[in-house]
This record gives structure tokens, C-alpha cells and sequence, in this order.
């Protein structure tokens, strides 16, 4: 049945030890075979090597032909049983339980079944009254009795048992080799021990061990058993008896009459029988559970006794499902994990678990602070338009960019600029969106949303499919976005009653560029089909705000007529309106040419303002000159009240009180007076009672404002100073929006320009890519040094868990659970410590950033945590928390069964 080819087994370090030793044997089908020798000669190595408790260096075991290795599991738990000096039981199972769990890693499924079998192996080992205790509650001959149950429960071909009496009196050893010699009649029992009287006593065939080797083996005839008298057998025939009669009841006395008791008291009360007595001896009473014997007449020797024979029901064949069953199930993994980690924890653990609690919500609180960076990698693609490559003024003229444009392979040219030390110029531009407040029982919310897009004339949109609203354009203030565009918007409206592209429709944004305004918003009037965030506007309207952004003008001094309250006739093309104000040549006139740039207009009118205007105005509040580079003869003065509203008379006098401003407010409301009853309206255009300021500007025909708009990178160059303010030196570029192929835009100004001149869509997105890079790595460092404390937090807690349990992780391996079901085991402890620690302060902390969001929708340029990122989060965090929980475990499963045994001295 069991064949031994050549086995060797070598422990590396020191040298190596050469614990088997090439050892070829063939063992017979039933019978007790002891492997005898001193201590360390390799009789336990070879043993776990032939039960599959270890692997072997070289050679192998074949059982009926078949391997047996630590990973047969199916093999070792139907056919081989376990005996183990230490017993091996699990303390948290009873007797029953330690028996009944051989059944069921055999997979017997059947609860009657296994009833029936276990009750009829502990009835052959005399344990059958002890079935509901736990082992500790057994002396130690009990608990190896209960080991022999465990072993033939499941009627083995082959039984194992190293050193089965190493740690029994004389009268356990008696009855567990009684036990074991009779089990031996129809099983193969192998016996390692180093006694010899046992060897020669019980078994049948001797092989000695030595340095590992096979020293010599030898048959055995004297097998009768020993023959000693059990100190738990009380033969009444062999003591001395006394015999009375009181009143009907018959009193025996066995024993020394000198220690005979001097007071009896037997008191029966509720079906209850109470006995005093007053004796120098231990009493001990007995009933069925009782483990003395007594036996009428006198001792007889062991050759006439009869030794308990194994229930017939043993030797029945098991009835399995033809699976390996399985020890820990849900109910019994979670009942172990709850027990091991919130029943009677140590403060350390305690500490631990707290800090369970508390790292997910640190966690998702810095996802929270850096959740816009994930939001701007997320939408990289809507910073930069795939249709427009920028060059440098450096590389290319005027001439040379307009020439792109007649030529038909770009369809607008638009002036961008570099500044604040960015490498490329960014194009998109925030719109601001209100649709009011409202208000619930609770709290009041404003209705603020925003979303970055790229500004276009309307003339340039083409034929896109229309999916809302309507596709022209009746007036300045008004807009059409593509779906790109309006999907942003969606995302970030923070109100549930704008959800389609119809609800954004007639909801006004503000493009303003320093802030929002009346004068400087459009309504949604239609929605088209589009892959890049863009928002179409009328022509002038592009080009006057274009001019605005690129001199970060707070209000626009180029105005139209179509803007003012004028009651003079508007410029024709290639003229121009003036006041005198604004002229740096004051001795220009009407019919006079004004340069700006390359482009020459005529003065078709100059407006005198200077006359009503204290030139103290401008000297103590111009901010400075507006385009001097663009305008030769143009200056534009700006002037500021800085957020004083001069109509209320004790605003105005405590702003100037401190600055020893010298005109009154009478004089200053004199003048608004005077300039709102003038009929040259254009220097009120842009006063504004919030911010109080004036300014003063010219008025250009449309398509004049386009080309002006157009060549603006050409002519405007940067300065260290701006309007007395230190700032970064700016470089313009020319955005050329490709009309059809980018790929051919690229590959022709590259022929005529070379490619280090050409900024390419790729450039960008790269670009855009590195600068969030840093904050990235910052929050995934700040990040990645919670996740760790978690980790190692998680991983002490279940390796400390592991280690209380390691001895019935060894036992469980040695009686042959699966290292899948142990892994299963732990794995729902590790769900159940992730449920009730890490999942409460995600949960916690994920319900308070959403109800902080949920606020006022500016809270989303603080903060983001959409559901995708907090669902990201959960899964990150249960996948770590398996990992770390299981690694203790898998790291410990990575060694046999009698690795485990030996090497935590369990």
C-alpha cells in the first residue's frame, strides 16, 4: 500500500541536516509498524513525509500508486488519520466538533450521518460521556483518546501516530495502546516512539532509524500488550466489606475500615440525591459520566481482560458528496473574526482599530482637496483645442499669418498670450453662469455654475447639427455652445432641475475677464454638435473681448455703436470715433488719420470731454496707458474709485478722507450730472455704480475691431511693468484654427516656419500633462503615506490575530484543511475589520463631503468628490485592506503543515 523510492529530506543552514536519508520501504496493508530510535535520528521527518505533513527533498511516497504531498489534500483527508503527542484538538470546538470536523473535510455532507459516526468512535475510545466539553476541560489521556476518535472516525487505510503516549501516565499508555493494537487489526497503524517497551509489546514489525537511515528493521511475535493493572478499574472482590441494614436501606462499605466516614447524610429533595459526608478523603461520585470502572469480584490479569473493541459502524464506507469539505464556513469565520479582533482586545489592538477608523477619513478628505487636480486630468482634453496650433510673433509676421488665413487652411486667426511664466498660451476662457437663488425650509443656495471653454466668432461655427434651440445669432448677447461645452456645464450645475441640453437654454454666462458684468454676458440660445468645449458669439463681440484679454483691460475701451447710447451716427469701415481724452496727440482732428498698427482710420469724429473731465481725475487715478504699442496716437485712461460707490456721500468722504483727496462730493456729483445729461453718452457706457470707475475709449466699425483684434500679437510687446505693476515679461502667439486637416496646418507652417516654431495640439495636451504632474505627486504622496499607516496597521492587527491562532492554523493544516479554506477564513475577518472600522470613516467621511458640496456650487473649485471617485476609493480601499489582511496568512500558508508544527513551537 505505501511505498517509500529513494527519499531524501535536507534542511538547508549550518551546513544542511540530513533528516531522511535515502530511504526506499514498502509498508503492508494493515498492522502496527514502528519507527524506533533516539530522539533526532529523522522518525518524525519521515513520518510527515509519508502522511504529507512535508514535502520531501528528492525521492517520493506513493500511496496504492498515488503521490502524497502537502498539496493532496483530497488524499490525506480520506485516507490517512492523524495522532499527535500534543494532541492537537482545537480548544474552541468540542469533543464532538474535533471529531465530526474530519467528516467533513472528507465531504460528508449528511449532519446524521455524521452523528451517527462520530458518536459510534467516541463510544470505542470510552468518550462518548464527554462529547460537550470543550479539551481544556479533559486530562491529557482524554484528550489523546478524543485524538483516536478523530483519526478512525473516518475509517482511515493508514493511521499516523508520532509519540501518541510521550506525554501520558502508565495507565493512559496502557489504554491508548490497547486503542491502537486493536485498530491495527484491519488499518496500518506507523508508530514513531522511542520506547522500547512499547515496541516490543504491541507492534508487529520494528524498523530502527538512525542519522536518518534505516538502521534495521525487524518482525515482532511478542505482541500480547502490557499487562498492568488501570488505576481507574476498582475490583470491589479485592477489598474488605461491611454490609448493615437501616430501615430498608442497604449500606455497603468497601475498603479500610480505618478511613471509613464517621458521618453519612443522604438527603433526596426534588428528585435530587445530596450526599454529606464528614471523611478525611476525597469524595467523587459516580455516575454515567464518571471515567473509574468498578468491577464486582477481584483483579484478573490483562491476558483475561477484555479490551474494547471498534464499533462496526467504523468500518462502514464513507457516504461523500466526492468533494473535500471545508471546516469554516460564513457564519463560523465571521464568529472567529469578531471574537479574535472586538472580544477582549489588548489597548495596542484597540489603538490600531481606532486608527482603522480614522485613516479612511483622512484619506478621503485630502481626495477631497486634491480631488480637482483627478477633475483636471480627467478633462485634460477640454483645455487645449485639437483643431488650433499657436506660433510665436517671434517666428511669423503679420503678413505671413494673415496670408494662412486668405490661403482657406485656417479659418481664424487669434491672438493668445503667455504670461505668469506659463510655456504655452492658454486659450480657454471661464464663463460664469447664474440662474438665481432659491431657497428650501433649510437653507438658502445660490446657483452658480462655471465651466471653461474656447471663445469663437459665430461666422466660423459652419453647418453643426442642431440639437437645441436655434443656430443664429439676432443679437450681442447672445451665444451658442456645442455639446462638449454643455456636457461640462451639466457636470458642474450642482441643481437637479438642469439636466438636458434644452434646460440650459436661455440661462446667461459672463465672460468678463477679471469679473462678471451686465454689460459682458450672453444667454444660451442653442446647442450644436461639437467634440470641443466651445461657445460661439457674435463677430464684434469676439473681437472686442479678444482686444480686453489680451491688455487685461477690467473694462473694454473699444465700443461699439451697437453698445452705446450714441446719438451720432456709427464709423464707417476704416474710420474711427475718439474722444479727445483718449488721443496721446492732442493736436489730431476730425479728417485727420489715426494709426493703430498697420492699420490706418480716419477720424470721423473726436468727442471733447476734456472740457467737463478734472484733469485731477486723471492725474491722481489713471491707472496708466492702455496700448500705447497698438494705438501710436491712442492713450486710454482708466479711473478708479477701488469698489466705492461716489453717489453715497459717506462712502465717498471715508474712502477720500484718508487719500487728502481735494474736491467735494457736491463737485464730483456735479459732473455725473452733467455727463448724464450730455448728449455724447460713450464716457458713461462703462461707468459702473459698483466699482465706480469711468472709462474712456474709441469706437471702430466691426470689421475694423476684427482686424485690429487679429493683428494683435504682432504689435503688442511685453514689458517687466505694467500700469506701475511688477508682472512676468509676455509673449504673444497667433492661434491658427485649422478650417479642415490639422495634420496638414502642422506639416505646412512646419515647411515653412520649422518645427521648433510650431506649438502642435500633442505640445499642449504634454504641456498640460507635466503641470499637473507636481500636484499629482503631491497629493499622491500625502496620500500614499496614510494608505501605508493603514497597511501596516491592518496587517499587525491580523498578524497578531494570526498569531493567537497559529496553533489551530496547525492542527488545521496537519488534519488536512485546505489552504483555500483557511484563506477563506481570513479573508472574512478581514472583511468583517474592514466593514466595522475602515468602510465606517469612508462612510462617515465620504457623507460629509457630500453634503459640504452639496452647499454652494463655488465649494467645486475647492473641493471635488464625485460618486466615480468616492466609488474608486471604496474599491481601492477594500483591495488594499484584503491584501494587507490576507499576506500574513498566505506568507504563513507557504509552508507544510509540519513547518507550521515545528517552527512556532505549537
Amino acid at each position: 500500500m505505501i511505498e517509500l523510492k529513494h527519499l531524501h529530506k535536507t534542511y538547508p543552514g549550518g551546513g544542511g541536516v540530513h533528516a531522511v536519508n535515502n530511504v526506499d520501504l514498502q509498508l503492508p496493508e494493515r498492522g502496527m509498524v514502528a519507527f524506533f530510535g533516539r530522539s533526532g535520528c529523522g522518525k518524525t521527518t519521515l513520518l510527515n513525509c509519508i502522511g504529507g505533513l512535508d514535502a520531501a527533498s528528492e525521492g517520493e511516497v506513493l500511496f496504492d500508486g498515488t503521490p502524497v504531498t502537502p498539496a493532496a489534500t483530497d488524499l490525506r483527508n480520506r485516507h490517512i488519520g492523524y495522532i499527535f503527542q500534543n494532541y492537537n484538538l482545537s480548544k474552541t470546538l468540542t469533543v464532538y466538533e474535533n471529531v465530526a470536523v474530519s467528516l467533513r473535510l472528507c465531504g460528508v455532507c449528511d449532519e446524521r450521518e455524521i452523528e451517527r459516526r462520530v458518536m459510534a468512535a467516541l463510544e470505542s475510545v470510552d468518550m462518548e460521556k464527554y462529547c460537550r466539553r470543550l479539551p481544556d476541560a479533559l486530562s491529557g489521556g482524554q484528550q489523546q483518546r478524543v485524538a483516536i476518535a478523530r483519526a478512525i472516525v473516518k475509517n482511515p487505510r493508514l493511521i499516523l501516530a508520532d509519540e501518541p503516549t510521550g506525554n501520558l501516565d502508565e495507565q493512559n499508555t496502557v489504554m491508548v495502546m490497547d486503542l491502537l493494537r486493536e485498530i491495527a487489526k484491519e488499518h496500518l497503524v506507523l508508530l514513531v516512539t522511542h520506547e522500547a517497551d512499547l515496541v516490543d509489546l504491541y507492534c508487529d514489525r520494528v524498523i530502527e532509524m538512525a542519522d536518518g537511515a534505516i538502521l534495521s528493521e525487524r518482525e515482532n511475535e511478542t505482541t500480547d500488550g502490557y499487562a498492568g493493572k488501570n488505576s481507574n478499574e476498582i475490583f470491589l472482590g479485592d477489598l474488605a466489606c461491611e454490609r448493615e441494614e437501616l430501615g430498608g436501606l442497604s449500606l455497603e462499605y468497601f475498603g479500610d475500615p480505618a478511613q471509613k466516614p464517621t458521618s453519612l447524610r443522604l438527603i433526596s429533595v426534588g428528585g435530587t440525591l445530596y450526599i454529606k459526608a464528614q471523611t478525611p478523603l476525597k469524595l467523587k461520585l459516580l455516575d454515567h459520566s464518571a471515567e473509574a470502572k468498578i468491577h464486582e469480584g477481584s483483579y484478573k490479569e490483562r491476558g483475561a481482560r477484555q479490551v474494547r473493541e471498534m464499533s462496526p459502524i467504523l468500518r462502514e464506507p464513507l457516504q461523500t458528496n466526492g468533494k473535500t469539505g471545508r471546516m469554516y464556513r460564513l457564519k463560523g469565520a465571521i464568529q472567529s473574526g469578531f471574537r479574535a479582533n472586538f472580544k477582549q482586545v489588548r489597548r495596542g489592538r484597540r489603538m490600531l482599530i481606532a486608527g482603522l477608523v480614522c485613516f479612511p477619513l483622512v484619506i478621503v478628505m485630502v481626495l477631497g482637496a486634491f480631488g480637482t487636480v483627478f477633475n483636471d486630468i480627467r478633462h485634460i482634453d477640454d483645455r487645449y483645442d485639437d483643431n488650433t496650433v499657436y506660433v510665436s510673433s517671434r517666428h511669423i509676421t503679420y503678413e505671413q499669418a494673415t496670408a494662412y488665413l486668405n490661403s482657406g487652411i485656417v479659418d481664424l486667426l487669434t491672438p493668445e498670450t503667455q504670461s505668469y511664466g506659463a510655456a504655452y498660451p492658454m486659450a480657454e476662457t471661464e464663463m460664469s453662469f447664474c440662474i438665481g437663488r432659491f431657497e428650501t425650509f433649510s437653507e438658502e443656495y445660490g446657483s452658480y455654475f462655471y465651466a471653461a471653454g474656447f471663445m469663437r466668432p459665430h461666422r466660423i461655427m459652419g453647418d453643426r447639427a442642431l440639437l437645441a434651440g436655434r443656430a443664429t445669432l439676432q443679437n450681442d448677447a447672445e451665444m451658442i455652445i456645442t455639446t462638449a461645452y454643455a456636457d461640462l456645464l451639466l457636470e458642474t450645475t450642482g441643481v437637479n432641475y438642469i439636466k438636458s441640453y434644452e434646460d440650459l437654454l436661455y440661462t446667461v454666462g459672463s465672460y468678463q475677464y477679471w469679473a462678471a458684468g451686465d454689460d459682458e454676458g450672453a444667454m444660451i440660445v442653442g446647442v450644436v454638435e461639437g467634440s470641443e468645449p466651445e461657445f460661439y458669439l457674435t463677430d464684434y463681440t469676439y473681437a472686442q473681448y479678444t482686444i480686453k484679454r489680451s491688455f487685461h483691460c477690467e473694462n473694454g475701451y473699444l465700443n461699439d455703436a451697437a453698445h452705446s447710447t450714441l446719438e451720432i451716427e456709427p464709423p464707417a469701415r476704416g474710420e474711427v470715433v475718439v474722444s479727445d481724452t483718449a488721443l496721446s496727440n492732442r493736436t489730431l482732428k476730425e479728417g485727420d488719420t489715426l494709426q493703430i498698427g498697420s492699420l490706418s482710420l480716419k477720424i470721423a469724429l473726436v468727442i471733447p470731454l476734456s472740457e467737463r473731465v478734472d484733469p485731477a481725475l486723471f492725474e491722481m487715478w489713471a491707472m496708466g496707458e492702455y496700448g500705447s504699442n497698438i494705438f501710436r496716437d491712442l492713450s486710454t485712461y482708466s479711473m478708479y474709485f477701488h469698489g466705492v460707490d461716489i453717489t453715497d456721500e459717506n462712502a465717498w468722504r471715508d474712502f477720500h478722507s484718508t487719500h487728502n483727496y481735494q474736491r467735494t462730493w457736491e463737485q464730483d456729483m456735479e459732473d455725473l450730472k452733467e455727463f448724464y445729461n450730455d448728449d455724447y453718452a460713450i464716457a458713461l457706457r462703462n461707468y459702473s455704480r459698483e466699482y465706480g470707475e469711468f472709462t474712456f475709449g474709441a469706437i471702430l466699425h466691426p470689421e475694423d475691431l476684427l482686424t485690429v483684434a487679429s493683428m494683435l500679437p504682432n504689435v503688442q510687446g511685453g514689458g517687466d511693468t505694467l500700469n506701475g505693476f511688477n508682472t512676468f515679461r509676455t509673449e504673444s502667439y497667433y492661434g491658427f484654427h485649422a478650417a479642415g486637416d490639422v495634420e496638414a496646418l502642422i506639416a505646412a507652417l512646419e515647411a515653412d516656419l520649422g518645427s521648433g516654431a510650431v506649438t502642435t495640439p500633442d505640445e499642449m495636451r504634454e504641456f498640460l500633462s507635466a503641470s499637473y504632474r507636481s500636484n499629482f505627486l503631491v497629493a499622491g504622496i500625502a496620500i500614499g503615506v496614510i494608505v501605508l499607516a493603514m497597511c501596516l496597521s491592518l496587517y499587525f492587527i491580523m498578524r497578531s490575530s494570526l498569531m493567537s491562532d497559529i496553533k489551530e492554523v496547525g492542527i488545521c493544516r496537519a488534519i488536512g484543511v485546505s489552504r483555500r479554506n483557511l484563506l477563506f477564513r481570513y479573508l472574512v475577518e478581514t472583511l468583517l475589520l474592514f466593514a466595522l472600522t475602515i468602510f465606517v470613516g469612508f462612510l462617515l467621511a465620504s457623507i460629509a463631503l457630500f453634503a459640504i458640496g452639496s452647499m454652494h456650487s463655488v465649494m467645486a473649485s475647492v473641493l471635488y468628490y464625485p460618486v466615480w471617485l468616492a466609488l474608486c476609493t471604496f474599491v481601492g480601499l477594500l483591495t488594499v485592506s484584503i491584501a494587507c489582511g490576507l499576506l500574513p496568512i498566505w506568507s504563513l500558508l507557504r509552508r507544510s503543515p509540519a513547518e507550521i508544527l515545528s517552527k512556532y513551537d505549537v
